[in-house]
C-alpha cells in the first residue's frame, strides 16, 4: 500500500467493535435520529475521540439498486412551459432525465424524446406525462428494465414511435 490512500471492502463482523460503532454514529447522524455528534456517540457507545479518529477513513458499503433506463416519446404542440413542466412530472413520477431531444413538425408540432433513468413502473410515469396540458400523446420506445449503462438501445427505437 505504500503510503498511498487505499481502501478495502471488508466485512462488518470481522472489523474492531469501535469502527462498527464509528459506522453506527455515521448511520445515525445522516438518519437524523441524533442531532449531534454527541448524542450519537453516547447512542452508539463510543468515545467521541475514537469517533474523530476513524470517521474519515470507514464508511458504510451501500447497495445501490439497479437502475433502469428507458426512451420515452411524446409528441407535443408549441406550449409555453411544456418542457419544465414535462421535467418536472418525470422527477415527481420518480425519474431523472439523463437526455433529451426534439425534432419539429410542421403547423407548431413536435416530438420529444427523453432518456430516463427510474425505479417504478412506467405506466404511471406515461399517464402522467399524457396528463399534461399541450401532450398530445406519450409513450415508451424502449425499455431496458434493469439495463443500466451497459445499455446500447438508443435511436433505432426512436423510429419506432407512433410520432
Amino acid at each position: 500500500m505504500n503510503g498511498e490512500q487505499a481502501y478495502v471492502l471488508v466485512r462488518a463482523d470481522l472489523l474492531p467493535e469501535a469502527m462498527r460503532r464509528t459506522v453506527e454514529v455515521q448511520r445515525l447522524l445522516a438518519a437524523g435520529a441524533c442531532r449531534s455528534v454527541q448524542e450519537a456517540v453516547q447512542e452508539a457507545g463510543l468515545a467521541r475521540s475514537t469517533y474523530y479518529k476513524y470517521r474519515d477513513g470507514v464508511r458504510p458499503f451501500i447497495m445501490c439498486p439497479p437502475r433502469r433506463w428507458a426512451l420515452l416519446w411524446l409528441k407535443a404542440g408549441a406550449t409555453a412551459g411544456l418542457l419544465g413542466r414535462v421535467a418536472e412530472s418525470v422527477e415527481t413520477g420518480g425519474g431523472r432525465i439523463l437526455a433529451a431531444g426534439q425534432g419539429v413538425h410542421g403547423a407548431g408540432a413536435a416530438t420529444v424524446w427523453l432518456l430516463v433513468e427510474c425505479q417504478g413502473p412506467l405506466a404511471p410515469l406515461v399517464e402522467a406525462l399524457q396528463a399534461i396540458a399541450g401532450v398530445e400523446a406519450a409513450g415508451v420506445a424502449e425499455d431496458t428494465g434493469s439495463g443500466g449503462p451497459e445499455w446500447t438501445g438508443g435511436m433505432q427505437a426512436w423510429s419506432r414511435s407512433p410520432c
